[in-house]
């Protein structure tokens, strides 16, 4: 039923494509099978959705790594949970905390309190990382 599935991620209804997301999201072998229509699914006008995307992605980290730069991007949505859903994402591998460290440091400065958070959450992941940004920290 995975098809139908995938064919419900492009429903009318924000509430039927995040349901038909999470739901790909249960196991790491729909996650890999399904990837691109996940990942399309970072484009949805819905930021619940976007989540939702950004949420299935996090549980496999070998598609966090390959759409790193979807992810990267979508930590400057407009909506304050995309942003946080992206760098706990992010946050999954210390690759990923190395290689987009600076997408992640530039969160230190967001607006909204849970992604700061998020942010240092994930900076304390690898304490090389804190120690080279610690001014930005401090700040």
């Amino acid at each position: 039923h995975a098809d139908a599935i995938v064919r419900k991620s492009d429903d009318s209804d924000e509430g039927v494509r995040r349901a038909a997301i999470d739901a790909l999201a249960r196991s790491t072998e729909m996650i890999v099978r399904h990837g691109k229509a996940i990942v399309r699914k970072l484009g949805d006008p819905v930021g619940e959705v976007r989540c939702a995307a950004l949420c299935a992605l996090e549980k496999y980290p070998e598609m966090v790594a390959r759409h790193a730069d979807a992810i990267v991007r979508k930590s400057d949505d407009s909506d304050e949970g995309v942003r946080r859903a992206a760098i706990d994402a992010l946050a999954r591998s210390t690759e990923m905390i190395v290689r987009h460290g600076k997408a992640i440091v530039r969160k230190l400065g967001d607006p909204v309190g849970e992604v700061r958070c998020a942010a240092l959450c994930a900076l304390e992941k690898y304490p090389e990382m804190v120690a080279r940004h610690a001014d930005a920290i401090v700040r």
